[in-house]
């Protein structure tokens, strides 16, 4: 069974050439063979930059036991990824990308999106260092995933070492309130982190406490999104704190929080008005 669906998933793999050329491999065109196939073809045209888009992908020991080729596809992307310019990596629903990913990858990756996806500890170790190791990584979106509790933790412990990331999208993750303290960890260490989505998550006014603690303390975010978050005023009280506590000339300029039905439209207006403060 494993292996079937293994065989039904769809790689794609985006070339940026004097076009951009899109290859799309379905398992009716030949599955995991086709998909080899592709990739081969590809690691003979390499580019000054590539954009690598998987979709579906089991990577799981198990699945490399029941399907040999599967293993074999592995070792073949891992190669192409190595050797490439990639700018780029966009795995949705891939399972076990610690796996797939080095930091190897890193040395022109501008970006990477990991979407629905099971995430373990090793996952996130893995990742989180590949996104350090890049001299140039800019954009880190992972959402819609579905975390266990030390995948988080180690992603975010890496993240916060990294001296070029200025957009992270955390959102429609589940993350719950003790998530925030690690997050919070990003805010206040990331040196470049300009902009920050959790939206859609369940931090609750829990979670939302530390990372306003962090906020107070960071001196380059521009904007964080808080939208739908089941805050409270308890949250709202610490968002309003800690914008009032920086300094002035700070370029904080938006906290979204959209969503939140506990908070009516006078508690946002608080808000605004500590915003609209002479901080600027």
């Amino acid at each position: 069974m494993v292996l079937v669906l293994v065989l039904v998933l769809v790689l794609v793999l985006v070339l940026v050439l004097v076009r951009v050329l899109e290859v799309v491999v379905k398992e009716s065109d030949g599955g995991v063979e086709a998909a080899l196939v592709v990739v081969r073809e590809v690691k003979e045209r390499l580019a000054e930059k590539v954009v690598v888009e998987l979709d579906g992908w089991d990577f799981s020991p198990k699945v490399a036991e029941a399907s040999p080729q599967v293993e074999v596809l592995r070792g073949e992307l891992v190669a192409l990824l190595e050797s490439a310019n990639v700018s780029k990596i966009v795995l949705r629903n891939v399972q076990h990308t610690g796996r797939l990913l080095t930091n190897k990858m890193a040395k022109t990756l501008v970006g990477i999106e990991v979407h629905e996806t099971i995430f373990h500890e090793h996952d996130g170790l893995v990742l989180g260092s590949l996104i350090i190791s890049s001299p140039v990584i800019e954009s880190v979106v992972f959402s819609g995933n579905d975390s266990y509790s030390k995948g988080i933790i180690s992603l975010c412990a890496k993240l916060g070492k990294s001296q070029t990331l200025r957009t992270l999208d955390f959102s429609h993750n589940n993350f719950m309130g003790f998530v925030g303290n690690v997050i919070s960890q990003v805010v206040e260490s990331a040196k470049a982190l300009a902009h920050i989505s959790l939206a859609h998550n369940q931090l609750r006014s829990l979670g939302v406490r530390p990372i306003a603690r962090a906020l107070a303390n960071s001196t380059q975010l521009i904007s964080i999104d808080l939208t739908d978050n089941h805050i409270e005023k308890a949250g709202l009280d610490d968002l309003i704190q800690a914008v009032e506590a920086l300094p002035a000339g700070l370029p904080l300029e938006t906290v979204v929080l959209d969503e939140n039905p506990a908070l009516s439209a006078a508690d946002l207006a608080r808000l605004a008005a500590a915003m609209g403060s002479d901080r600027a």
